[in-house]
């Protein structure tokens, strides 16, 4: 199994515990084989994503799942932010839309993950784009357990468990992440 994470952090110059630092450290304990793409200033090779950067980093390796540790909402998945003063002032300046994922065969046969409710519009779009699946919270979540949620998850998937099976395995662990749904083409509110 290959993870490739894609992150874009509204505070990137900021040192702080990333969802993405952590669950980089989880999945090399887990020997679980990982590359990370951050605007964060934690990372000796920082990534500025853009449109074909994004397509480009898909295509590049047998990437089986896509970790989003992004923002996003109807209008798409945030790329970049605006450089305002204050952190609380800045807003989405760059996005992908929905049709643009639809239209990117790059997310084809790949599992999209996120810990963020506000990517759950959009996946609708990933499955229409051809992916095999979308684990995504309905409803914002605690982070609190999150971290160690995705590391039981993932270590799940690595050992062969089917998608729906390690979720379920990691909801019993972690309750409170209940919220966490495993949507496919086939599946009750996604696509037919």
């Amino acid at each position: 199994m290959n993870v490739a994470i894609f992150e874009v952090c509204r505070n990137p110059e900021i040192r702080k515990q990333t969802e993405t630092l952590l669950l980089s450290q989880a999945f090399e304990r887990l020997a679980i084989p990982c590359q990370v793409y951050s605007n964060d200033g934690i990372w000796q090779r920082r990534t500025f994503l853009n449109r074909s950067l994004l397509q480009k980093s898909l295509s590049e390796t047998a990437l089986d799942v896509i970790h989003l540790a992004l923002h996003g909402d109807r209008d798409g998945l945030v790329l970049g932010w605006s450089q305002a003063e204050k952190i609380r002032d800045r807003r989405p300046q760059t996005r992908l839309s929905p049709s643009e994922i639809e239209s990117m065969t790059q997310w084809r046969g790949k599992l999209i993950v996120s810990g963020a409710a506000s990517v759950y519009p959009l996946a609708d779009s990933f499955l229409t784009a051809g992916a095999s699946g979308v684990i995504v919270p309905e409803r914002s979540i605690s982070y609190q357990h999150l971290v160690p949620f995705l590391e039981g998850f993932y270590g799940s998937l690595a050992n062969r468990q089917a998608s729906q099976t390690a979720l379920d395995s990691a909801i019993r662990q972690f309750p409170d992440l209940r919220s966490f749904r495993f949507l496919s083409r086939r599946s009750p509110g996604s696509l037919n």
